[in-house]
């Protein structure tokens, strides 16, 4: 995890080495109870992107990610600074 301060935001950074997400899937990744199919034996719920995304945007933020296929996902979590 890598955390970026900026004046007007901060900046949370999450990624990884794995098997990445096939980009017609990017956007699906945050329906509630989605599961990609290459999740290499995951078993979770579905839930859990869906989660972060509702309460970053109730918190005025945004996730964002990018992905390529066999070389990782990076997420990144933007929230504005409060004055």
């Amino acid at each position: 995890m890598k955390v970026i301060g900026e004046e007007d935001r901060i900046i949370f950074e999450f990624s990884d080495d794995g098997i990445g997400i096939e980009p017609d899937l990017k956007e699906r990744i945050f329906e509630k109870f989605y599961k990609g199919s290459g999740s290499r034996g995951c078993t979770g719920s579905g839930l859990g992107l869906s989660i972060v995304r509702l309460l970053v945007e109730k918190q005025n933020g945004e996730v964002s990610l990018d992905t390529q296929r066999n070389k990782g996902t990076a997420f990144k979590i933007t929230f504005p600074r409060i004055r």
